[in-house]
């Protein structure tokens, strides 16, 4: 659902007001957190990360709290690490 929504919006993220901010993703993120989405917020920070922007303290808590609510934090572990070598 989120996919789809991403790509109806890429038109609003070209235009020359738009500017992604971290701010923005870690209160996204905490919503998907309450929805229990872990799946939907792994995209979103993929989005993130494909739009130039580096996570922040708050973007990384906020996701590792998406993982944890739905208890998958392990799960989240393993894949960064095996992200990362």
């Amino acid at each position: 659902m989120l996919s789809k929504r991403i790509d109806g919006n890429r038109r609003s993220r070209k235009q020359h007001w738009y500017e992604p901010r971290c701010k923005t993703y870690t209160k996204l993120f905490k919503v998907l957190g309450n929805c229990r989405q872990p799946e939907q917020a792994s995209l979103l920070f993929e989005l993130m990360l494909s739009e130039g922007l580096k996570p922040t303290i708050d973007v990384y808590t906020s996701l590792i709290s998406v993982y944890g609510k739905c208890e998958l934090l392990e799960s989240l572990c393993h894949a960064r690490v095996h992200e990362i070598g």
